[in-house]
C-alpha cells in the first residue's frame, strides 16, 4: 500500500499553535470552526485540467485549474495578481510558490510532466510569487478558481498557495518592537492529489 508523505515538524508546530487559538476564537459560540467537519478548514479541489493562457512566454499551455476553498468560519486572504484576458472569466491569478520537496516526503510517484514542455527532473520552474499585487478575500463557504502549469507538479516540487486570516486591525498604532505582518499559513498540492482519472488521460 503506498504510503502518503506526511507535513515537515516545524511547519505542522507553527501551523498547529496558529490554527489552536484561531479554532479557540472563531468556536467561542455554538457553531463549530469548520463548515464541513470532514474536511480542512482551508483546502483545494480539482476542477479541471487543459490548455490555458500562459502567464509568461516560457511557460507551457497545459495547465491545472484547482478551486481554493474556505472551508471554516473566518474570512482567509489571498494574494493576487492580474489576468490574461484570455482566461476564464472567472480564474483568479493566485501568487503560489513552487516549492522543493522534502526527501522525507518524496513518493514513487511519477512527476505529472505536459506534452509540451520537457524540463529535466532537477530543473524545478518558477511559481507565481511578487511582490507588487493585490489583496482577495474569501468569506466562509466560497472559493476561488485560479490555475498553474501542469510541470510546476513534479516528483522533486510541490505547490503552496500563502493564505493568511483576514483580522481586523486595532485603533492603537502598532508598537515599533512588534512585527509589522500577520502570520502566513500555505496550503499544498503534490503530485499525488490529482485525481487518477485525470494522471491516466495525461499520460496517453
Amino acid at each position: 500500500m503506498k504510503q502518503r508523505p506526511v507535513m515537515a515538524p516545524r511547519k505542522l508546530n507553527a501551523l498547529m499553535v496558529l490554527v489552536f487559538f484561531a479554532i479557540r476564537a472563531a468556536s467561542a459560540g455554538d457553531e463549530p470552526f469548520k463548515l464541513d467537519p470532514d474536511r480542512p478548514f482551508v483546502y483545494l479541489r480539482f476542477d479541471h485540467s487543459g490548455k490555458g493562457s500562459p502567464r509568461r512566454s516560457d511557460e507551457s499551455k497545459d495547465r491545472i485549474w484547482l478551486r481554493l476553498v474556505n472551508n471554516c468560519k473566518m474570512t482567509i486572504s489571498v494574494r493576487t495578481f492580474g489576468m490574461p484576458n484570455e482566461g476564464p472569466k472567472d480564474e483568479t491569478g493566485v501568487m503560489l510558490a513552487v516549492v522543493a520537496t522534502p526527501p522525507e516526503m518524496i513518493t514513487s510517484e511519477e512527476p505529472l510532466i505536459p506534452s509540451d514542455s520537457t524540463p529535466k527532473e532537477d530543473e524545478m520552474p518558477p511559481g507565481y510569487i511578487s511582490e507588487v499585487g493585490s489583496s482577495l478575500t474569501i468569506r466562509p463557504g466560497k472559493d476561488i478558481l485560479f490555475s498553474f502549469p501542469r510541470n510546476s507538479l513534479g516528483k522533486l516540487w510541490h505547490v503552496e498557495i500563502p493564505f493568511s486570516f483576514d483580522l481586523p486591525s486595532g485603533p492603537a498604532p502598532r508598537p515599533v518592537n512588534v512585527s509589522s505582518t500577520e502570520p502566513q499559513m500555505s496550503v499544498a498540492y503534490f503530485p499525488y492529489d490529482i485525481p487518477n482519472k485525470v494522471k491516466r488521460i495525461s499520460k496517453n
